[in-house]
């Protein structure tokens, strides 16, 4: 029973860090976001809104189709987020 405890746990704090990570991620990207876009400012709220919209809906349809979104992002940007 402890084996299961230990594996309760450890899927827990997997979630907590999980909780903790994303909100700081997009955090991080909606301040480069504003900082990189060249646009009035005014104008900057709702194109990082529409940008993280449409990254939730790119990550859903790759869940949904099983697709690979770091190998997909790799081939249309040439960026790839493993290597940095």
């Amino acid at each position: 029973m402890a084996k299961n405890n230990a594996l309760i746990n450890t899927y827990k704090n997997l979630q907590r860090k999980t909780a903790e990570t994303l909100p700081n991620l997009y955090a991080a990207m909606a301040i480069a976001l504003w900082e990189g876009l060249a646009m009035p400012e005014a104008d900057k709220v709702e194109a990082i809104t529409d940008i993280f919209t449409r990254s939730q809906e790119l990550w859903q349809d790759c869940v949904d189709n099983d697709v690979d979104l770091l190998k997909m992002c790799e081939e249309l940007t040439g960026i790839d987020i493993m290597r940095g």
